[in-house]
């Protein structure tokens, strides 16, 4: 992982950055698991020719401490016929 991005793993709050994966596919989620408010979700998607592509995701609802509001983050595999299912039921 390029230092850049360790670098926003680590909690404000906490000196240690004990941190978490969820795998799906060709992509990995990487996560400071010390805060029930991740501030920061890393990515990295495999690359077919063996390389990483690196980015990562501000949770502004665990910034700003938006106690009302509520971000889900999660990691699966789904099809195009589950995201018209979803659609539909909206």
């Amino acid at each position: 992982m390029p230092p850049e991005y360790v670098e926003k793993l680590r909690s404000e709050s906490f000196e240690d950055c004990s941190i978490d994966i969820r795998v799906a596919g060709n992509t990995i989620y990487v996560y400071n698991n010390n805060t029930w408010d991740a501030e920061e979700v890393v990515g990295c998607e495999l690359t077919a020719c063996g390389g990483c592509r690196w980015w990562s995701v501000r949770n502004v609802v665990a910034r700003e401490r938006m106690i009302a509001h509520r971000l889900v983050f999660t990691c699966s595999e789904i099809g195009i016929e589950e995201l018209q299912r979803a659609m539909r039921r909206r």
